[in-house]
């Protein structure tokens, strides 16, 4: 199945289910668009403000059910059209929340997989607590298209809660953590898993108030859960979309802990050392069974490499007073690379990083 799973390239429907029949205002049935005043403000909404925001909601989904992809296109643009005004604020985010998810909501569940989908990508933007209930809920569909725009949806939503105003609670971030990282431990697909853990990255940048304890918490949850999973994935065959998701963890948990804004707590700073053995232990398994392509001799390279870079930065961050020298480059390509890439293991067994004996064997 392609990348885009049909998605990014459709015209996605949702029928008009449950939302008001209004009558549209005469200001609004003019300019088609909700004031950019009401978008930002700050404060409560009047009630003719909600009813302006739901009118808008009503028409912009009115057409989402065509047969013909152009209208299906501009409604959808159309539904999505307030989230690109600056400064969005967190009542009218809440009030097009109310007026948009009763019907994306009952289209997730909706046995046509496209409008299944169409229905993720709305709520993807919405960035409320209820919207991310209804993708949370998803992330268990049995089309992979579905569970892949799913996960997809929390990734857009960690994006903008670094850009915009959050009607989002921390506490449901961190359950969404957690349910990324039993994705990645278990989801089959390498797409979902790929963008499963994109969605955690992308939450580990978020940078707000309230939201302090998220970006430690989200690389903690990716390198246990990535760990975990290198430990099962087979080494005596060519796989490169499993080298591409290593890889994308292995960077995103170096660039955590050299980010000097934002040290991580020791937890996440070991976590991540621990993924660092896990794929250098895949390596070496690698390396023994035999590499026969250019390719995936790139991809190792850069994946050891930035195991090492996480393993030095991480003791540092473990152990603060500590002095650390650094390791000497291995490629997997020399002929030593088993031998020193086992004796980089070795060191995770001692201070600071004290992994008891046989955490890092393959099966």
């Amino acid at each position: 199945m392609a990348l885009g799973l049909c998605f990014a390239a459709q015209s996605l429907g949702l029928p008009m289910v449950g939302l008001p029949l209004l009558a549209p205002s005469a200001a609004l049935a003019q300019t088609a668009t909700i004031p950019a005043n009401i978008i930002t403000k700050t404060a409560q909404l009047t009630p003719d403000e909600v009813r302006t925001v739901n009118e808008y909601a009503e028409q912009a989904a009115r057409n989402l059910s065509s047969t013909d992809p152009d209208a299906i296109r501009t409604a959808r643009e159309r539904i999505l059209s307030p989230f690109s005004t600056r400064g969005m604020g967190v009542p009218f985010r809440l009030a097009y929340s109310n007026a948009v998810c009763p019907v994306a909501e009952r289209l997730t569940t909706n046995d046509d997989e496209l409008i299944a989908v169409n229905a993720l990508r709305v709520l993807g933007e919405v960035g409320t607590d209820r919207s991310l209930n209804a993708i949370e809920r998803s992330l268990d569909h049995p089309a992979v298209a579905v569970r892949y725009t799913a996960a997809y949806a929390l990734l857009r939503t960690f994006e903008a809660l670094s850009k915009e105003t959050p009607a989002v609670s921390p506490d449901k971030v961190q359950s969404l953590l957690t349910r990324l990282g039993e994705m990645i431990r278990n989801e089959e697909d390498p797409w979902i898993l790929d963008v499963s853990v994109r969605a955690l990255i992308a939450a580990s940048k978020i940078n707000r108030q309230n939201f302090e304890a998220i970006p430690a918490a989200a690389i903690q949850q990716l390198a246990e859960a990535t760990g975990n999973r290198v430990r099962t994935i087979p080494a005596y065959e060519e796989n490169l979309d499993r080298l591409t998701f290593m890889l994308r963890a292995t960077v995103a948990c170096r660039d955590a802990l050299t980010d000097t804004g934002r040290p991580l707590p020791a937890g996440a700073a070991r976590a991540a050392a621990g993924l660092s053995g896990d794929v250098l232990a895949f390596a070496v398994a690698r390396v023994e069974s035999g590499v026969e392509s250019q390719e995936e001799r790139d991809l190792l390279r850069s994946l050891v490499r930035s195991a090492q870079a996480s393993m030095f930065f991480a003791a540092t961050a473990i152990n603060p007073s500590g002095t650390q020298t650094p390791p000497e480059q291995i490629d997997p390509t020399s002929r030593n690379f088993v031998e020193q890439a086992n004796r980089e293991i070795q060191k995770l067994h001692a201070v600071p990083y004290s992994f008891p004996r046989g955490r890092f064997d393959r099966a």
